[in-house]
């Protein structure tokens, strides 16, 4: 009997270390708008797997795709009220006007400028900007393209073939000044929605960077693609501050290590991206065109004093240009 009751209790032992060691997994929402062959959804996977091994079972990420959280905006809104851990976007914005100035078209000379500003003061302060007034923390960038034009049936040569052009565009205040200095007539729409719009000629065309124009089947609707190279863009890797801050330390730095290590990973995705889907554009009939860029960034000249006058940016422009 002695023997049965000392079993029964090393079972009981067990099944609690057994249970307690299940609970005590971290489970952590990452939802995203991008197709599953994406560069940046293939980086979000890379991202899960390599937090699991490195905390060696006990943060599991699971990764939600193609808007099946919501909108982009929509799931910036539940990771800063904590409804979900995390999400990947470019929607800081709605918590400080700062964040507009990088999808301000020609704001950003290119990748190194990009990479740079994050790396630069202004960086810093944007970062803790969004903590402060969206409980939402940045724990990396990923190059997320640059953003090109396609059209449906207009040959774009120059800002001026631009007038009267119905643009779809994302729900953001920059893209609707500029796209509007520039004499388009810009209509916000869904990313998820923007194929049917496409299709049926609610809009004449659209601009993303190449491997969302590729992953969303775009160039099925669409005969140009114009590479004015207007928007050198990263998106946020971000986590509900609250959250974070109730994670044990060695996980908080693994997150924050995985999202960095990743960056370049994706880099070398949309770079391979790029290549294959302006390749497969032409094979499937689109044509290319190399417009006249100058004229596009001439268009838009007077954004920067646009913005910041309306926001009292004071400097902030000159600090953004002077980071090399």
């Amino acid at each position: 009997m002695r023997h049965l009751k000392t079993t029964a209790l090393a079972f009981i032992g067990i099944l609690v270390f057994a249970l307690g060691s299940a609970q005590a997994a971290t489970e952590i929402k990452l939802g995203h708008i991008w197709a599953v062959d994406h560069p940046l959804h293939l980086a979000a996977m890379r991202f899960a797997q390599e937090v699991e091994k490195a905390s060696g079972g006990k943060v599991k990420v699971q990764v939600f795709l193609a808007s099946q959280l919501g909108s982009e905006v929509e799931q910036w809104e539940a990771v800063s009220t904590g409804l979900q851990q995390m999400t990947i976007g470019a929607s800081g914005f709605k918590w400080d006007s700062r964040f507009t100035l990088v999808d301000i078209p020609y704001a950003i000379r290119d990748l190194n400028h990009l990479k740079h500003l994050w790396e630069s003061p202004v960086g810093e302060e944007l970062r803790q900007a969004l903590i402060q007034k969206a409980n939402i923390r940045i724990l990396g960038n990923w190059y997320q393209g640059t953003r090109e034009l396609t059209t449906s049936k207009k040959l774009v040569k120059n800002a001026a073939d631009m007038q009267g052009f119905k643009l779809r565009i994302p729900d953001i205040e920059a893209h609707r000044v500029a796209w509007s200095m520039i004499g388009a007539h810009p209509t916000p729409i869904a990313f998820s929605e923007t194929y049917m719009a496409l299709s049926t000629g609610t809009v004449d065309g659209q601009e993303n960077p190449i491997a969302s124009i590729g992953a969303m089947k775009f160039y099925e609707v669409q005969k140009y693609l114009v590479l004015t190279h207007h928007d050198v863009q990263a998106v946020n890797v971000t986590i509900n501050e609250k959250f974070f801050q109730g994670l044990p330390k060695d996980v908080q730095q693994i997150l924050i290590k995985t999202a960095g290590d990743t960056a370049s990973y994706e880099e070398g995705l949309q770079f391979e991206a790029e290549a294959k889907w302006t390749k497969t554009f032409k094979e499937k009939g689109m044509e290319v065109i190399e417009p006249d860029r100058e004229s596009f960034r001439k268009a838009v000249a007077g954004l920067d004093k646009y913005f910041t006058d309306k926001y009292k940016w004071g400097d902030l422009w000159a600090r953004v240009q002077a980071v090399k």
